[in-house]
């Protein structure tokens, strides 16, 4: 499924990194696994841009928002996020992947090791977030019928400071919602 969507925030996440955020307009329609990512089309650019997803499928699917986060690099669909992109820009999207982390709630409590480096973050960072989910579903209920996931463990690492991407959330223990990213840039 192919989707139309829109720019509705664009910040630098780091010197070489930009975030976006896109609502997606058939949002109801559509669903993806934490962990994926989408293939983002832009009017006027021949080239698909494939990019990893920082959110959570339970975030989207309550608001239709996708956040991105993309480094520099001179292929033209990242050289338009870089140069050009702003809020109101239309593009569409679709979804894909066959690497992703979606436990059924029968499944028995597994602990997770995720590693990663750079950008690497992105679709861990959407798996931290989805185990953020159920643990807050967990608390939130005193039904327990849900998947309880076990430890999580982040390995990461990036060759210069400035580029640890979500560093702040990840020290501070943020990662419990979709909304750390907009924490992390103070708005």
């Amino acid at each position: 499924i192919i989707s139309p969507a829109s720019v509705v925030n664009v910040w630098s996440l780091s010197p070489t990194v930009k975030t976006l955020k896109l609502y997606v307009n058939h949002y109801k329609n559509m669903s993806f696994k934490a962990g994926q990512w989408l293939d983002l089309m832009i009017p006027k650019i021949s080239r698909i841009g494939g990019y990893s997803m920082v959110s959570s499928p339970v975030s989207f699917e309550k608001d239709g928002i996708l956040q991105l986060a993309v480094k520099f690099s001179d292929h033209a669909p990242t050289y338009w996020v870089h140069t050009q992109c702003a809020v109101g820009n239309a593009v569409s999207i679709s979804f894909g992947g066959e690497v992703f982390y979606d436990p059924k709630p029968e499944d028995s409590s597994q602990d997770l090791l995720l590693i990663g480096g750079g950008i690497g973050i992105n679709p861990l960072f959407s798996i931290m977030n989805r185990v953020a989910d159920f643990n807050l579903a967990k608390q939130s209920t005193e039904n327990s019928s849900g998947y309880q996931p076990g430890n999580t463990l982040l390995l990461y690492s990036s060759s210069i400071a400035s580029e640890l991407l979500f560093k702040q959330c990840l020290e501070g223990g943020c990662v419990a919602c979709d909304h750390c990213i907009d924490h992390c840039r103070g708005s």
